[in-house]
């Protein structure tokens, strides 16, 4: 943070003082404004604080300052700091949050994101093992993986990876559920881009996925039509859907796809046309369908919920709050990673490196003729109990 002087005729600036307090002003100022300064009566000096101290500035001299003395008494309560001895030494490690948690169609297999690459988990007390064949020469250069997801039969993982260097792929890969076993990926996109989120048609024939603009981060090249498209399933007749929104699911029909926004869901036609705006919500995200089309999940201010998804023509407004329809909690802090079991019995959620189960059955009354209010909700779930080095 440097105090700078303006000339209001010439427009001219400089700099006079740059041994300030940082006050973020380049970010959104959450600590405030610099303010508390003033000119003295004869224009020739600026009394300002900086670093626990009163000064005065020459404005005629840069970085001419001098301290005025000022002593108070105060009383503070100070405590020691919370401090936990950290060892980044270690041969191992295990991973505290899970990403792109993902359960496969028969339920007996976890597949998910941790420390940059895909690992599989059988359920539900399995060894995580890596996905991929760490030592296949001509996937080395692939870079990190991300975002899988199953066909609806179980034999097939579509997912993302990213090299700073070669940029983003796709890639599929048979699911080989054997300890230590494991299969070949098949890239699958034609052309380069930062590709996210690929899914398969339920009939596996078609990939929906997105590909971004890009970022100061990612760059922006091979970024020039960003947006929502559906593939052949071999990376074939590839086709643009829309440019609104992301994390594409196929409908139960397979000739629409559900499309998150900033504040809903919408669906669309596989050509882009007949948009539906399906649901609005204030603080929701993350609005997952199930399968069979007669439930929603989503998160509400991080926790988790679930929610009947009735076909009432028209926009649902959809919260934690909603009463018009039954909308039940599922997480008792947070989660993340909703997805559905194949059947749409169960939702299946993560936190941090913990993996929850709800069934539906046990959260609504009117599904079992038993009462909700016999349900807990879960403190605990299985550990993922990934092991990485």
């Amino acid at each position: 943070t440097v105090l700078y002087l303006r000339n209001l005729e010439s427009g001219e600036e400089w700099p006079i003082y740059d041994q300030l307090s940082k006050d973020q002003q380049e970010a959104w100022s959450i600590f405030g404004l610099y303010t508390g300064y003033s000119w003295t009566p004869d224009d020739k000096q600026i009394i300002i604080w900086s670093n626990g101290k009163i000064w005065k500035l020459d404005v005629a001299a840069a970085n001419k300052a001098t301290q005025i003395p000022f002593t108070c008494a105060v009383k503070q309560k100070i405590y020691d700091a919370v401090r936990f001895q950290q060892d980044f030494n270690q041969a191992t490690f295990k991973p505290q949050v899970i990403r792109h948690a993902t359960t496969s169609p028969d339920g007996k297999w976890l597949v998910f994101n941790a420390v940059g690459y895909l690992w599989k988990k059988e359920l539900p007390s399995g060894t995580p093992e890596r996905l991929v064949g760490s030592n296949d020469a001509g996937y080395r250069d692939a870079g990190f993986e991300f975002e899988p997801s199953f066909s609806r039969d179980g034999k097939w993982i579509v997912y993302t990876t990213w090299n700073d260097t070669l940029g983003g792929s796709i890639y599929k890969i048979p699911m080989a559920t054997g300890a230590r076993v494991t299969a070949k990926p098949v890239k699958i996109n034609k052309a380069k881009g930062i590709f996210r989120t690929p899914v398969f048609s339920p009939d596996g024939k078609w990939i929906a996925f997105v590909k971004e603009s890009g970022s100061g981060v990612l760059g922006s090249g091979y970024t020039a039509k960003p947006g929502t498209y559906i593939m052949n399933a071999d990376g074939a007749n590839e086709k643009f859907v829309t440019d609104d929104g992301g994390n594409p699911m196929f409908n139960l029909a397979g000739d629409r796809l559900f499309i998150q926004t900033g504040s809903g869901l919408r669906s669309v036609r596989l050509d882009g046309e007949d948009v539906r705006v399906l649901v609005k919500s204030t603080y929701g995200s993350q609005f997952t369908v199930s399968p069979d089309e007669k439930w929603i999940a989503f998160i509400d201010l991080h926790k988790g919920y679930v929610a009947s998804f009735p076909e009432v023509g028209k926009t649902l407004e959809l919260g934690a709050g909603t009463a018009d329809f039954p909308v039940k909690v599922i997480s008792k802090d947070a989660g993340y990673n909703l997805h559905w079991s194949n059947d749409s019995k169960q939702i299946h959620y993560t936190l941090g490196s913990q993996y929850y189960s709800i069934n539906l059955n046990e959260r609504f009354e009117f599904i079992a003729n038993k009462p909700d209010s016999l349900f807990k909700i879960p403190e605990k779930g299985i550990d993922v109990n990934l092991t990485a080095t």
